[in-house]
């Protein structure tokens, strides 16, 4: 059986005589290779989460840029992707801080690169204004990426979160949860949003908002009932109501994560 990609080429040699005009074929003795098409089926469930949680990430941000137009924010990035931390600095001068990075500054990409750990990071006190960290922590102190091994990491990092935001600042955090918890060592840890909640309160922070990202297949939410049935898209929820779905969601998929992403502030 012909493919659709297959037919869609003959197609379009077809049309490079058939079709009456003035253009010049100027590709006439050259190839006509064949390549394979975009299909969202081939992005995986993680590669989805981490398109929506940096949408999430960057709308904050440009808001807040928005909002405060002539206010010099300084922002760190710890561990996140660094095509998301290339859209970020876009907004506001950006530091990018990496267990496996080298140091150097990117004027044109505003963007200066520091090699370091989360749970030392090698800046003053009150240094930043906001910092980000998405699908990071659960990584910190498990060896995965070069850093050190170090069973309470993550803590420990968002203790020093705290040491280096200046007052009022801002941490954008995303991390895996699921009902059944644990530590997939050393792929990383699984968190349930109540132990990110009492994690974030104890190193000093205060949750503004909190979102839940649900994979592609899972919810969707109908207003007018309490059925949530199955579906092929993206879910992102808020605070009460996603938290609601995700107890529900979460009975029946206890070992599959999502996304808990929250807004915290310095108490």
């Amino acid at each position: 059986m012909e493919t659709q990609g297959k037919a869609d080429k003959k197609k379009f040699l077809l049309l490079r005589s058939k079709e009456k005009n003035n253009f010049v074929d100027y590709f006439k003795d050259k190839p006509i290779l064949s390549d394979i098409s975009f299909d969202t089926n081939n992005i995986n469930k993680a590669g989805w989460t981490y398109i929506y949680q940096d949408i999430n990430a960057f709308k904050i941000l440009s808001n807040l840029r928005l909002k405060n137009p002539d206010v010099n924010f300084q922002l760190l990035d710890v561990g996140s992707r660094f095509d998301s931390v290339i859209f970020f600095a876009t907004q506001m001068s950006t530091t990018f801080l990496e267990a496996r990075g080298k140091e150097g500054s990117f004027p044109d990409l505003n963007i200066k690169f520091t090699k370091g750990e989360a749970q030392n990071i090698l800046v003053k006190d009150n240094s930043f204004n906001i910092i980000t960290s998405l699908h990071a922590l659960e990584h910190f102190g498990l060896g995965r990426y070069g850093d050190t091994i170090d069973y309470y990491g993550d803590q420990k990092s968002l203790k020093e979160f705290k040491r280096v935001l200046a007052p009022g600042g801002l941490l954008i955090l995303s991390v895996p949860a699921c009902r059944d918890y644990c530590i997939k060592f050393n792929e990383g840890r699984f968190y349930s949003p109540d132990v990110v909640d009492a994690m974030l309160e104890s190193a000093g922070f205060s949750i503004q908002k909190r979102y839940f990202i649900f994979p592609y297949g899972t919810v969707q939410i109908h207003e007018e009932s309490s059925t949530d049935k199955h579906v092929t898209m993206m879910t992102i929820l808020e605070d009460d109501q996603g938290r609601r779905i995700f107890d529900n969601w979460s009975k029946e998929y206890p070992d599959t994560d999502i996304a808990y992403f929250t807004l915290s502030k310095i108490v």
